[in-house]
């Protein structure tokens, strides 16, 4: 596989704090890869570095294998979509898109139909004489990226595009985004705090904290199997429960479950998802299970989710359907049972 990018060795300080240790990612070409991670964990830093806004204070940045790390912004073949959407309000949508064109010396009529075709394209043909003022925080945001594809870069970076628009919209453009990407074949890298955003559109999601890359791995890989407590805790809801790992089984006041795992012995951490528990009334046969009181149920609309009390005193959470609340009433004492391979043993070091 054709590398798009390649980080390396790279660590940035911001006078004499070390914002990223050093770290290696490579992005391959033509895929949606997603830097996830909270606020200050150093995504939006790193994508700086790759942009040319930042410069490493050690280490290189590769672009199809040519070294990268020294040139400004505008001799990059990569172009950045933010936030804010950076339009000129003084432009309309046709003198927005051109902007960038033109500086390349591109005019005429190959300029023209440079914008018509990526106007229809985000599906903006219609709006082409507008003002930035007259369009929607959408339609702001489908010009930008127009603004930004048509100088047909290598790869298209993209800083929170979407967190200033509502959620209706927002899963919209979730959609289109990765049809867009799907149609255009370069490579995107897409920075999120917003879990689902980065699981809905990403080939692979870089899961950030305090500047390190705690697992790279796609959606399903992330999210069903957590390699540590943050990404656990980070991606979806995840019930905890906390005990010891003595090689066959994990113990915990109250209860002995066996679980294969190459773990270490030693504390460890149970991560079991509130989708994946059962409830049962009688004691059910399967091997993992534990016993539980219910604390409380909460409406969620297409489920409801129970809040039940274990033996060592922490709390699972439990995803059931509506056509099977009536069953369990407040204070009733249940059992809560899972497949073992939807649960994640972690060391807890």
């Amino acid at each position: 596989m054709t590398n798009s990018i390649e980080l390396k060795d790279i660590e940035k300080y911001f006078g004499t704090n070390r914002v990223i240790p050093k770290l290696n990612l490579t992005i391959h070409q033509g895929e949606f890869i997603t830097l996830l991670g909270p606020s200050g964990c150093g995504k939006t830093t790193l994508l700086r570095m790759i942009a040319g806004f930042e410069t490493p204070t050690s280490g290189r940045v590769l672009l199809e294998n040519e070294d990268i790390t020294s040139l400004p912004p505008y001799k990059r073949n990569v172009n950045t979509v933010f936030q804010n959407y950076a339009l000129f309000p003084h432009l309309n949508v046709s003198e927005n898109i051109a902007f960038g064109l033109k500086q390349k010396g591109i005019t005429g009529e190959k300029l023209t139909n440079a914008v018509k075709d990526v106007l229809e394209t985000v599906q903006m043909g219609s709006f082409i004489n507008r003002k930035p003022k007259e369009l929607s925080g959408g339609q702001q945001q489908r010009i930008a990226l127009a603004r930004a594809i048509v100088n047909q870069p290598k790869v298209l970076l993209l800083d929170e595009p979407l967190a200033a628009l509502d959620l209706k919209l927002r899963k919209q453009m979730q959609f289109e985004l990765k049809q867009l990407h799907q149609q255009l074949g370069i490579t995107f890298v897409f920075v999120t705090h917003d879990q689902e955003e980065a699981l809905t559109m990403s080939d692979r999601i870089a899961v950030m904290n305090k500047g390190v890359i705690e697992q790279l791995d796609a959606p399903q890989e992330l999210y069903g199997h957590p390699k540590s407590r943050f990404v656990a805790d980070f991606i979806g809801e995840n019930n905890t429960l906390s005990g010891t790992y003595n090689g066959t089984h994990f113990v915990s006041e109250g209860f002995s479950i066996p679980i294969s795992s190459t773990v270490p012995k030693g504390k460890s951490l149970l991560f079991i998802r509130p989708e994946h528990i059962y409830i049962h009334r009688e004691h059910p046969e399967n091997k993992h299970k534990i016993e539980a009181k219910v604390i409380g149920k909460t409406f969620l609309g297409n489920l409801w989710r129970v809040r039940c009390k274990i033996s060592n005193g922490e709390m699972v959470d439990v995803s059931v359907k509506p056509d099977e609340i009536a069953k369990i009433n407040d204070t009733d004492t249940v059992f809560l049972s899972w497949n073992d391979q939807k649960s994640n043993l972690i060391h807890n070091q």
